[in-house]
């Protein structure tokens, strides 16, 4: 008799609860060169209808029955097999050396869903059909933020000579030119040494493609190379400037910028500052007057004057990037990293073609909480993170376990510190972040333990003067170590000391300039096997008895360090005294249930190991100078948004920066300044926050100023002696919420001195007074030019300017 195995059939629950698990795993985990697939979104919705229909009703086979049997047709049922003919592009499915095409004005969410590879695989191993429509993320950043799916790689015709054979691929644009070798090999079936690839540009022959690790990117290789999207926009201007005055529809210029970015095609609602900088963007690809765009390695400041290295930056972007929108729009900001645990600083100088101002958004609190390893693998790092203003305990262990790149058997303890010892722990993951105590809120990295375990806190002690000044007692100062030992509630003096010398290696003064017994024997237990931990942790035991276990009377070669354990009675233990029999501790139960080991420290041992480390923790809900307070009531100033723009603060964890000096990923500090800025300075104000729990919009009214918008204090290029104001000439509104609302515009026209409302296709004039509103979402400032006393109010001069741009 022959089986069959036959795979369970989920229910429509458990295969939703199945796809949400995978889904937030795999956005999770997203790493460049990941593949994701398309999928209908007609048949994406249609399985959503059938997984998330009433849990009351029963299922069978797949179709939805009532209770008593009978068909029910109101009740969703499955889905059949997938089908994605309808993302496909018919006209190229007889092209020869064509592959599949998807048609070019898709818009995700509208067209198609992108799902993760495991989540695809499911879905066809339930229900089949296809065709499979995979595509890759890359990078278009420098972080793993800035990752996204490549859903239209480029689209490159390739032309065989002196066969005249042709063939169109799709290619990446991270691809390397070497891939594009392959490629074309692959497809007229070349041998790869006898092909060169010549770049074609207008027609001719522009540049020979030999570099082969260079990406088609970094080689400026594009489609649709003759400038389309320059054409239309200039198809616009002179429409919009043409005498009389009626209304535009620019329908066939969005049709253009929707193939420069298809995102922007359909009907759908789109962000109005989204699409100003994907405009600005493929403006500047298209007028770029540089064609072959050399590879330049920016170099590292290296003590250099920041004018210099300035300076050099902004040669480099001109060598790549020269366009009348880089003439106009660009800036330049200085970008200062400070590397936490090395304090290796990094300054390099960017382009900008807008700013991105934050609006203080209430719905979140910044904490810095210092973060303690128990292994000696970092020093005590601060580690800023951003937690929801009415969360939890749980909530702040996720954001610090991610910033402090977590491994699976590793934990996170959260402890108050009072008078230098750990007061308690913070235990209960659904205590309000509210409730704890901020003043000494730390964190420490240990290997996941049981109950069971024992917890040792290292308590540190100095000599001080007390008294009349002639006594000098111990005295506990900065902020305790600590350390799990698993076992059966004992421990060997050998084993605390030789945890306590892993968790102070990171603390050891320069061994070049501090000789000394402790510091050697610190540098070969570094390096030992284990068997030579144990010995030379003996070694330390024998000698500290041999001492007498007295701090006072040890030899001032002796640089062992001197502990002290407080035992189940609040009586101290000389470690040095004790034998190697293990010392029976009270094991891990309840909040503040640990052993205390005192650590008494020398002024020679001092010498030897740098604790400032241990003594400054920074406020937990403070980070950098404070923001200005403001009064109920009181509009936020458009200069607050800028100070909270250009402020110190650490990177996000998700956004770490790759220390050249730790070579390791740190969340090192960031101060952005204004070092260059543009005749025409974009203002975009950030009202749109997102998050995986929340989307909400900000409806904060910024007071922004219309005249004299003077910019000279933030410049950090001293060098500079003009004034640097900008005046405001249009604005773009955004009014209603994250799922609807609706654009308008306000505009100057300096020829009138007159401000107008653009509403769709009805204009009308309006106050100045009534150009400031809470529905300000993008400025556009203009700059002024104050070398020139008969211009009224410095004005006409960059009205002038603006004029014959718009014309170009």
């Amino acid at each position: 008799m022959n089986f069959m195995a036959v795979a369970p059939v989920l229910t429509p629950e458990e295969e939703r609860t199945l796809i949400r698990d995978i889904s937030a795993a795999a956005e999770a985990q997203t790493k460049e060169g990941d593949n994701f697939y398309l999928i209908t979104s007609r048949w994406w919705q249609s399985w959503l209808d059938f997984v998330n229909q009433d849990t009351n009703t029963t299922l069978s086979n797949g179709y939805g029955l009532h209770n008593h049997g009978s068909p029910c047709s109101s009740i969703p049922k499955r889905p059949l097999a997938i089908d994605n003919s309808d993302l496909i592009n018919d006209a190229t499915s007889e092209i020869p050396n064509v592959d599949i095409e998807l048609h070019e004005t898709l818009v995700e969410g509208r067209d198609y869903i992108l799902l993760p590879q495991e989540v695809w695989n499911r879905f066809r191993g339930w229900y089949g059909g296809g065709p499979t429509l995979p595509r890759k993320t890359i990078n278009s950043g420098s972080s793993q933020t800035d990752l996204y799916v490549e859903v239209y790689p480029l689209r490159l015709q390739l032309l065989l000579t002196p066969k005249k054979e042709q063939a169109i691929i799709r290619i990446s644009k991270k691809e390397t030119v070497r891939e594009l070798h392959r490629k074309a090999c692959e497809v007229f079936d070349l041998i790869l040494d006898n092909v060169c690839i010549w770049d074609y540009y207008g027609h001719q022959k522009h540049d020979l493609m030999n570099d082969m690790e260079k990406t088609l990117d970094d080689a400026n290789i594009q489609m649709d190379q003759d400038g389309e999207l320059a054409m239309a926009f200039g198809d616009l201007l002179r429409k919009l400037w043409v005498p009389g005055r009626t209304s535009v529809s620019p329908r066939p210029f969005k049709t253009k910028l929707a193939r420069f970015a298809p995102q922007f095609s359909g009907y759908n609602q789109h962000d109005s500052q989204e699409l100003l900088a994907f405009l600005l963007d493929g403006l500047h690809e298209d007028l770029n007057r540089v064609k072959h765009r050399p590879y330049i390695k920016s170099k590292d400041a290296d003590g250099r004057p920041d004018e210099v290295v300035a300076d050099e930056y902004w040669a480099n972007h001109i060598a790549r990037n020269d366009s009348i929108i880089v003439d106009v729009c660009q800036g330049q900001y200085k970008s200062t990293l400070v590397c936490p645990v090395c304090l290796k600083v990094s300054v390099t100088f960017d382009p900008f073609m807008y700013l991105s101002l934050p609006l203080q958004s209430p719905s979140s609190n910044s904490m810095t909480i210092v973060v303690f390893t128990s292994d000696g693998s970092a020093p005590p790092t601060p580690c800023t993170v951003n937690v929801p203003k009415q969360g939890r305990c749980k909530d702040l262990i996720q954001v610090l376990s991610n910033a402090c790149s977590m491994k699976g058997g590793e934990k996170l303890i959260l402890a108050e510190i009072r008078d230098h010892k750990i007061h308690q722990f913070v235990e209960d993951p659904m205590i309000p972040l509210s409730n704890i105590k901020d003043e000494q809120l730390v964190a420490y990295k240990v290997p996941k333990f049981e109950k069971k375990s024992i917890l040792l806190q290292f308590v540190h002690r100095r000599e001080e003067l007390e008294g009349n000044g002639s006594i000098k007692a111990w005295k506990p100062y900065g902020t305790p170590l600590m350390a799990p030992f698993l076992g059966d509630g004992s421990v060997r003096c050998a084993d605390i000391r030789r945890t306590l010398q892993n968790m102070l290696i990171p603390m050891l003064q320069s061994q070049k300039s501090q000789p000394g017994c402790l510091s050697n024997s610190f540098s070969r237990v570094a390096s030992y096997t284990t068997d030579h931990y144990i010995s030379t942790d003996e070694e330390c035991a024998e000698s500290d008895h041999k001492d007498g276990g007295s701090n006072h009377d040890r030899s001032e070669t002796d640089c062992h360090l001197f502990l002290e354990l407080v035992d189940e009675n609040d009586e101290l233990i000389d470690l040095s005294t004790v034998e190697e029999k293990p010392l029976k501790l009270r094991s891990y139960s309840s909040s503040s249930s640990s052993t205390v080991v005192f650590i008494n420290w020398s002024q020679k041992d001092l010498q030897i190991y740098d604790t400032r480390r241990l003594e400054i923790l920074p406020e937990v809900y403070k980070y950098g100078p404070p923001l200005p307070k403001r009064s109920r009531g009181e509009p936020l100033s458009l200069y607050a948004c800028l100070d909270a723009f250009l402020r110190e603060e650490p990177l996000v964890p998700e956004d770490m920066w790759f220390c050249p000096k730790c070579k390791e990923q740190r969340q090192a500090s960031k101060k952005l300044d204004l070092w260059r800025l543009p005749e025409v300075l974009v203002i975009h104000l950030k009202r749109f926050s997102f998050s995986r729990s929340t989307k909400q919009k900000l409806e904060t009214f910024v007071n922004f100023p219309i005249h004299d918008f003077d910019l000279t204090d933030y410049l950090a290029n001293k060098g500079n002696s003009q004034r640097q104001t900008y005046e405001l000439y249009a604005l773009s509104n955004h009014y209603g919420s994250m799922a609807s609302g609706h654009y308008t515009a306000h505009i100057k026209l300096f020829e009138e001195n007159r401000w107008y409302n653009f509403d769709d296709s009805h204009v009308s004039s309006i106050n100045e007074e009534e150009v400031k509103s809470a529905a300000a979402y993008v400025l556009f400032y203009r700059r002024v030019r104050t070398d020139n006393p008969s211009t009224s109010n410095g004005a006409q001069s960059c009205a002038n300017q603006s004029h014959s741009f718009c014309h170009r």
